[in-house]
């Protein structure tokens, strides 16, 4: 599991700040044995010492944090797929918590479909709060549009979503980039709130 992370404006509190003890209990508490999954903290540019932010899964999960400079969460996420020991690359937000059962649900689709990539339905968890509610709303409207160009072709956010490391690895030998192609065949399962 990938997760990039970045300083935010402080509704967001995402892993790096009040946020950290909150996701680390909903990630220990996902329904799938921990010793068949890894977290990967990747560290955007933040200042704020790395170390701190993984303290609060190290009890319970087993943890690397990475650090780069500033490069944004696209490059982020490759650096941590490029680290990832995994059969599966599972990339999360640091401002999403996962409901229980969202890693199980990927890793059974992917069974299914080894040579898909798959995605999950993101809820905004802060309905009350402008911007958490226009991101939602652009990505429900992007998603539609998508939708309706090509049936087949769907449009998925990066923040829930899984491959197999093998897909991956071979697209990054092409093309250098996981974000440059993300509108692929796609099945859809599992849950995330963004926060």
């Amino acid at each position: 599991m990938i997760i990039p992370t970045r300083p935010h404006p402080q509704p967001l509190s995402p892993i790096g700040e009040k946020g950290a003890g909150v996701r680390a209990h909903a990630l220990a508490a996902l329904d799938y044995p921990r010793e068949r999954f890894e977290v990967i903290v990747v560290n955007d540019g933040d200042p704020a010492p790395a170390g701190q932010t993984a303290e609060a899964f190290r009890d319970c999960l087993h943890v690397t944090v990475l650090t780069q400079a500033h490069a944004g969460p696209a490059a982020a996420r490759n650096l941590g797929a490029a680290h990832a020991q995994g059969r599966y690359l599972a990339f999360l937000d640091d401002d999403c918590i996962p409901e229980a059962g969202w890693l199980a649900a990927f890793a059974t689709r992917l069974s299914a479909t080894p040579f898909h990539l798959v995605g999950g339905q993101t809820l905004n968890a802060l309905p009350d709060n402008p911007y958490a509610t226009a991101t939602h709303l652009l990505v429900g409207f992007l998603a539609q549009s998508h939708r309706c160009v090509s049936p087949h072709r769907l449009f998925l956010p990066s923040n829930n979503l899984a491959l197999p490391t093998s897909r991956r690895r071979s697209r990054i030998t092409r093309t250098r980039s996981l974000s440059a192609h993300l509108c692929v065949s796609i099945s859809t399962t599992g849950a995330a709130r963004s926060k």
